[in-house]
């Protein structure tokens, strides 16, 4: 990124995201090119955070929105380079997620954004979450990376919109618990605590059955009895830190009692 787009941003974020002098669509293509760049400073802290209230801000009507939200979930973005031949792509398509959760946002508080689009967006992201397979939280040259983080953030919108039903949640349930019981990576960068929010957020819609919520915390336990060391020591600590997390955001919360207990008299055994 040019020295003088930098200052831009820079100068953009000491207005407190004063648009009202700035080219919107030429500003969005640049943003939209750095999307996934690798000096965290540009990335998370100019990249990210104007592009974040160009979106939020009401500054694009409703069709324009749209286009940028499709242009998103291509393959040119969320689906970029899934095979990982081009080093670090995983930043375009994880800092990709972060701004869908603004569009989910936006479409939840201002009811814009057709429920098609909405859907579409949904079932595009499960898929990528499934096949997404690097998983690093933070990288010492790169900051963060946090792709499954940034899918947690993206749930949670998910799972707040008031026109999901509980099958909607229940996918997102199980793709947690796929996700969360890799064999070859530990989650050591606070992922369980962003997913146990997401799922917590899911529980506080009260469509979910307790006999599914039950269920899914034994499917939690079930584990390959064969995999070897350290393989079986990752799965496990990783299944028992989301468990763990997920208890303690429902503790305190007496209409989740039967799920607190369900919770503990795992944790504990």
């Amino acid at each position: 990124m040019e020295k003088q787009m930098i200052k831009h941003l820079e100068n953009i974020k000491e207005s407190k995201f004063d648009f009202s002098k700035v080219d919107i669509q030429a500003l969005i293509k640049a943003l939209l090119e750095n999307i996934g760049h690798e000096d965290p400073y540009i990335r998370d802290h100019l990249v990210y955070e104007v592009l974040a209230h160009v979106f939020h801000d009401q500054l694009l009507d409703d069709k324009t929105l749209e286009k940028y939200l499709s242009r998103l979930i291509s393959d040119n973005f969320l689906f970029y380079d899934m095979s990982n031949q081009h080093q670090n792509s995983v930043l375009k398509r994880s800092f990709t997620v972060l701004q869908l959760v603004i569009f989910v946002y936006v479409h939840q508080r201002d009811d814009v954004i057709s429920k098609q689009l909405i859907h579409e967006t949904f079932d595009r992201f499960m898929l990528y979450f499934s096949k997404e397979e690097m998983l690093t939280g933070y990288d010492s040259k790169l900051g963060w990376v946090h792709a499954i983080a940034h899918s947690a953030d993206l749930i949670k919108m998910f799972m707040g919109l008031s026109w999901f039903d509980a099958s909607k949640l229940e996918l997102m349930f199980h793709a947690v618990s796929k996700k969360i019981k890799d064999q070859h990576h530990f989650y050591m960068f606070n992922e369980d605590e962003r997913l146990a929010i997401a799922l917590k957020t899911g529980l506080d819609r009260k469509i979910l059955s307790n006999e599914f919520v039950f269920k899914w915390i034994d499917d939690m336990l079930h584990m390959d009895e064969q995999l070897p060391l350290p393989n079986d020591i990752i799965c496990k600590n990783n299944v028992k830190q989301l468990l763990r997390s997920l208890y303690f955001k429902c503790l305190k919360d007496q209409s989740l009692k039967d799920i607190t207990d369900q919770l503990e008299s795992v944790l504990v055994k």
